[in-house]
């Protein structure tokens, strides 16, 4: 289903298709079946998005505007329902914020042309609160302080399977003891690492590597992670695809910590 709407969204981005048959097509996907709970909505709505996000800059001028207002109020109500997927609810609530930017990806305002290492550098400190030192002189060597003996085991990081992600946090023990036991300052972590791979355009894998090896360094906690995706807030780009980015691990998460709370109680 969801390719044949992928299809006649572009044919209506083409003109090809009447914009009456589109806004058949949406009203079709907001409306409520019969015997069908709103959590079966899924699928409709994932359709809906897709649709707008293609069309939606067509269909919404001075004419329709009445007419779009409403789809957007449904849509808004029914990014607060918790009988939908999380995933859903985070698909809807990325679309209202497009049409909220005049239907312009946050993405398009960035430059997009490559960045010297000063400017990497700046955005790690801007993004994530994370201070990425200049290479340090000749004869001084980072492995020393990453990989050495004051580095209790457990917190020694293998460079290559993180995709540099060593270089990037290399420093774990301060976030581990800036973080411990606070559970809102890690969701706050969370949503920054979610911004930062939204600014990246979610490199492939690269959120799931994030949150395996901030989960391994015991740094951000079960809780933590199962409140982020739970969360419902529209103050961070990005909520949407990162859910699907991570949404299998989560889901993985939630089932072993449900069955470790049940082999304590037993």
């Amino acid at each position: 289903m969801l390719g044949n709407i992928k299809f006649i969204g572009e044919l209506g981005k083409l003109d090809l298709i009447h914009e009456s048959i589109l806004h058949k097509c949406i009203k079709t996907l907001l409306e409520k079946k019969k015997r069908v709970q709103l959590k079966d909505m899924g699928e409709d709505l994932e359709c809906l998005c897709q649709i707008m996000r293609t069309v939606g800059p067509r269909l919404d001028h001075e004419r329709a505007k009445s007419l779009m207002d409403q789809y957007f109020a449904r849509m808004c109500s029914l990014m607060l329902s918790k009988e939908l997927p999380a995933r859903i609810r985070f698909l809807l609530q990325d679309t209202v914020e497009l049409r909220e930017h005049h239907w312009v990806p946050r993405k398009a305002f960035l430059d997009n042309g490559p960045k010297t290492i000063n400017q990497i550098r700046q955005d790690a400190v801007k993004d994530l609160g994370v201070f990425i030192p200049a290479p340090m002189a000749q004869g001084m060597r980072s492995d020393f302080f990453l990989e050495g003996p004051f580095m209790p085991p457990r917190m020694k990081m293998d460079r290559d399977p993180l995709g540099g992600l060593a270089d990037m946090f290399g420093q774990m023990p301060v976030m581990q003891k800036f973080l411990h036991d606070h559970v809102d300052l890690q969701v706050s972590a969370l949503y920054a690492l979610q911004v930062h791979c939204y600014n990246s355009n979610f490199p492939k894998g690269m959120l799931l590597r994030f949150f395996v090896h901030f989960y391994d360094m015991e740094i951000i906690e079960e809780e933590a992670f199962l409140a982020w995706k739970e969360d419902i807030t529209q103050e961070f780009p990005g909520k949407g695809k990162a859910l699907f980015q991570v949404n299998q691990w989560l889901t993985w998460l939630e089932t072993a910590e449900e069955e470790e709370s049940e082999e304590e109680a037993d």
